[in-house]
């Protein structure tokens, strides 16, 4: 591997744990603010916390490229996450728990680690056996 590739995958992987801190950042603080803030714009309420989830999921699973150890630690870890965000709405003002967010959530993140797991696999078989 040339020296340009290695610098390439580097400022790949900089970016995706860009994206993954930054996601879990707005989560974070869109689930934690009263009230509703509508940050998915093409997306139904509850199907909210799928979207998000899912590129959560994608995303940090990506910036780990782990073994299917990773990519099940990504998705419990990130359903757990989004239990204890649903936990502490419970005593933010217009805010509740509600076990189909939980659900979502995880539904969300499994997705997006398949997504990954595929990804990774595109790469691995298809761009680099063209090389």
């Amino acid at each position: 591997m040339d020296e340009s590739s290695v610098r390439r995958g580097r400022l790949v992987g900089v970016f995706l744990w860009v994206g993954a801190l930054g996601a879990l950042l707005l989560v974070l603080a869109g689930s934690l603010v009263p009230g509703h803030i509508k940050w998915v714009p093409f997306a139904l309420p509850d199907q909210q916390h799928f979207w998000a989830y899912l590129l959560m999921g994608c995303l940090f699973a990506l910036a780990l490229r782990g073994g299917w150890k990773v990519m099940l630690a990504v998705a419990l870890g990130l359903t757990l996450i989004g239990f204890g965000i649903e936990l502490l709405q419970s005593v933010v003002p217009n805010r509740s728990f509600r076990w189909i967010d939980v659900a979502s959530n995880a539904a969300g993140a499994t997705a997006g680690v398949l997504i990954a797991v595929f990804i990774m696999w595109v790469v691995a078989h298809v761009f680099r056996s063209a090389h």
